[in-house]
């Protein structure tokens, strides 16, 4: 009997808990919307975003480095100090969106860890210094093109 009793308790906090969660989620979405109308997204806002790629940590866990990488711009190397929190950044250059891949190749695995691997920063054993690949700007790589 004490087990159902105890259930029930649970089971009554849980669905207090979730009606409280509910009313929450509902208040904050049910209000008016924005006398202003929100645009659609474009191709534009979709090559401005940036996902970080490759982090890696130090041996001595001091500092956190990751490839910031824009879909379709120039690219950035972060560095952070994980105690104090500052943060150095290097630029990185343009690297060009990738096609879509072709698993039918024989080395189609092999293909992605090379590329995978040119992003990646890379600290000294000692931790003092982050070395990485670099790439001509989006600017540079254009201008080229175009000659």
């Amino acid at each position: 009997m004490r087990s159902v009793v105890r259930i029930s308790k649970q089971s009554l906090s849980f669905v207090c808990i979730a009606a409280l969660l509910a009313s929450c989620f509902l208040q904050t979405f049910a209000q008016k919307p924005n006398a202003q109308t929100k645009r659609p997204l474009t191709h534009q806002d979709y090559d401005s975003w940036r996902s970080i790629q490759a982090p890696q940590i130090s041996r001595d866990g001091k500092f956190v480095a990751y490839a910031y990488m824009a879909q379709d711009a120039d690219s950035d190397v972060v560095v952070r100090n994980v105690a104090s929190g500052a943060e150095w950044r290097a630029p990185r250059g343009y690297r060009p969106p990738a096609p879509p891949p072709d698993d039918s190749l024989p080395n189609f695995g092999e293909i992605i860890a090379a590329q995978a691997r040119l992003a990646r920063p890379l600290f000294t054993a000692d931790s003092r210094y982050v070395l990485f690949s670099i790439e001509p700007t989006k600017s540079e790589v254009m201008k080229a093109k175009k000659d």
